[in-house]
């Protein structure tokens, strides 16, 4: 499915609805200029074209390290094995074209999106601080072809 400013519209409110913000945080809400410009989407869709998921990417530092930024399963399709889907998919497609590992922040209190990405083959690498990030939560990692967390800018 082509990405259109309709399915990037879809993107947006899914992600509204898979990551409301905290009541104390003043981050700005997941835009269009955020995801035309600095990221990468893939766009999980059935075969009507209803949006089941997405995962938006992108590599800020040009070091081969990825960043998740954004990943989201529509709630009505939760627990069916497309998060698993998505992220093996994610996974598969990186590894053609980079030499890295791939980092996502996860909240610690969601054990469910924490439980898939382990299962995915991520590892929980550290806790991060809410003094450096937006919130506090767990950073999770990927290895991609054969690079190791912390020897490259990490």
């Amino acid at each position: 499915m082509k990405f259109t400013e309709e399915m990037s519209q879809r993107i947006i409110e899914l992600d509204a609805i898979c990551f409301p913000p905290p009541e104390h945080s003043s981050i700005s809400e997941f835009n269009e200029t955020e995801l035309y410009d600095n990221l990468k989407v893939f766009s999980l869709c059935d075969d009507k074209e209803n949006l089941i998921g997405y995962a938006a990417w992108g590599c800020p530092w040009n070091n081969g390290v990825i960043y998740l930024a954004r990943y989201g399963i529509a709630p009505k399709h939760r627990r069916l094995g497309f998060g698993f889907l998505l992220l093996t998919y994610f996974t598969s497609e990186i590894r053609k074209s980079y030499t890295g590992f791939v980092w996502a922040d996860v909240r610690s209190e969601n054990r469910t999106s924490r439980r898939l990405f382990q299962k995915a083959g991520w590892t929980e690498y550290v806790e991060n601080d809410q003094e450096f990030d937006a919130e506090p939560g767990i950073r999770v990692v990927k290895e991609i072809n054969g690079l190791q967390v912390g020897t490259r800018g990490y």
